[in-house]
């Protein structure tokens, strides 16, 4: 079972409100990711000057980014092992619900905890990123549980074009998208363009404000030599 400790550096959410998510969380992991996907973790809440057991994961809240922007991603330690930060305060400063930001990083880094995956579709020569909830990463999109907003997340059959199902067929949890790779209203998809080798993104954005925002897009071009391994911190 995957370990996953979370601790909030933040200074805008008190620990109480974390804490209270929590279960929700939870819920959403072992209960409508793990069933779809085979994947599953316990997550658990560190103080603020806890060290999380030595093969732990970590899922860290922050208030902003070394780079503006960002409401959230996931890295590597130095070890090796997968660390995802959220930012509260940018996620709130954009009018955004951090818990729809921690619920995305949460599946994205279960998903693809190297950021190395690609989804191949033949018929237009690209490799997609293998992203859980970018195509529906917008928080309307999302859903409660236990009275928590969390992020809807793409089921295994959006990475699979050639397989043939009837139309109405969901390829979200939630059923906002139906299609292969479709993006839903306030998401976005990064790609490599098979033929150039160079990396693209397509949004369907609501406004130019919101172009850009999100999680991964700009790591995914970088190298995975080049990649800066976290502290941790």
């Amino acid at each position: 079972m995957i370990e996953i400790a979370v601790r909030n550096l933040s200074s805008v959410l008190p620990n109480s409100a974390v804490q209270n998510a929590m279960a929700s969380f939870q819920t959403q992991v072992s209960r409508d990711f793990a069933s779809p996907w085979g994947i599953d973790a316990r997550l658990y809440l560190l103080d603020r000057s806890a060290v999380p057991h030595a093969n732990a994961w970590q899922l860290n809240i922050f208030d902003t980014a070394e780079s503006a922007g960002y409401l959230g991603y996931h890295e590597t330690t130095p070890k090796g092992l997968p660390l995802g930060k959220v930012f509260a305060k940018t996620t709130l400063d954009y009018g955004g619900l951090w818990t729809v930001t921690f619920s995305h990083e949460l599946l994205e880094m279960l998903l693809d905890p190297t950021i190395n995956l690609l989804a191949i579709d033949e018929g237009h020569k690209r490799a997609y990123a293998y992203e859980a909830c970018d195509a529906v990463e917008a928080d309307e999109l999302g859903y409660p549980i236990l009275g928590v907003q969390v992020s809807d997340f793409v089921l295994p059959s959006f990475f699979e074009p050639d397989i043939t199902l009837e139309k109405s067929h969901k390829r979200s949890f939630c059923g906002h998208v139906t299609k292969p790779f479709e993006i839903a209203a306030g998401g976005y998809l990064s790609f490599v363009d098979l033929t150039t080798g160079q990396w693209s993104q397509i949004d369907n954005m609501r406004s130019a404000e919101h172009a850009g925002k999100g999680s991964r897009a700009s790591r995914r071009r970088i190298p995975v030599s080049q990649r800066r391994l976290s502290t941790g911190e």
